[in-house]
């Protein structure tokens, strides 16, 4: 595949990806609480008032086939 044809099916799949019935968007309420999978799911942020604050907390969590990886990873 050229490099026209890899962006012409990369722009079909992110149109896909990001139709309204496959999109979340939280409206944040005091104490909200969101987390996500970012090996699966495509992230975009949203402007923040530099005025309010915010808290961001990376979890990190490891996984082996024991656990079950080698059902959830990409062939």
């Amino acid at each position: 595949m050229d490099g026209n044809e890899g962006r012409a099916l990369l722009a079909r799949l992110i149109d896909d990806a990001t139709q309204s019935c496959h999109t979340y968007l939280h409206r944040w309420r005091a104490g909200d609480v969101v987390t996500w999978d970012k090996r699966a799911t495509m992230h975009r942020g949203r402007p923040w008032p530099g005025s309010e604050a915010r808290l961001m907390v990376r979890t990190t969590i490891s996984a082996r086939d024991a656990d079950g990886l080698d059902r959830v990873r990409p062939n």
